[in-house]
């Protein structure tokens, strides 16, 4: 099974990263937990809760990353 975003967010929470921050912030959000169709629907989200510029990066990062290793 393929792990989803938000599957893959939560075993990144122990970096000491703007990923990691990203992670330990999503993880009580029920919107986040629900999943975004785009990475364009999660940037629209984080800029509508009114995430700083480094929590859009990162979570643009994280959106690539995740493309990656489930595609790997």
């Amino acid at each position: 099974m393929t792990a989803t975003y938000y599957e893959w967010l939560m075993t990144q929470r122990k970096r000491n990263t703007s990923v990691g921050d990203l992670a330990r912030d999503a993880e009580g959000d029920r919107r986040v937990q629900a999943g975004f169709e785009t990475r364009g629907h999660l940037v629209a989200y984080l800029t509508s809760r009114g995430a700083c510029d480094g929590a859009v990066r990162a979570a643009r990062t994280s959106w690539a990353s995740w493309r990656k290793a489930i595609t790997e």
